[in-house]
Order: C-alpha cells, then structure tokens, then sequence
C-alpha cells in the first residue's frame, strides 16, 4: 500500500513514514531560513543587498512550507487527526 493509497487505512508503517517526511521538511525550513539570515546579515554588512538572491532563497523556504502543509493535510484526510 503506497503512501495515500486508498483503501482501510494507513499501515504504521505509512504514518511513520509520513511523520519523518514531515520532520525531514521542518529540519530543511530550519536550515533555508538559516541560510536567508545568514545571506541577509552579510548583506548588511557589506552595505549592497542582491534582492534576487534574497527573493530566490526566500522562495526556497515557501516552496518547502507548501509542501509541508500540502502533506499534513493529506494525512489528515487520509489518516484522521492522529497525525
């Protein structure tokens, strides 16, 4: 049974596998949003900021959030609030 396939019910299996997805996700946040400060701070520092670099590592963190909430809604319909 895959990842949201349908049928009765998700394995643990499954529910473990999306839960470290989902940690693997806030570990890679914690990390871009890291990497955004870290790239800002330098910037200031250096009194030029590179508004496409920042608005590029910016989008990195809002793609990895919309997965992230992508995934707990799918589990939360697949699986129920137990997630």
């Amino acid at each position: 049974m895959g990842l949201f396939s349908r049928g009765k019910g998700q394995s643990g299996r499954e529910r473990k596998a999306m839960r470290e997805h989902l940690d693997e996700l806030d570990d890679l946040r914690r990390k871009q949003l890291g990497e955004l400060g870290q790239a800002t701070m330098d910037m200031a520092r250096a009194g030029r900021f590179d508004r496409s670099l920042l608005s590029s590592k910016a989008s990195e963190v809002v793609k990895t959030d919309r997965e992230s909430d992508l995934i707990a809604r799918l589990g939360k319909a697949v699986l129920g609030d137990g997630t």
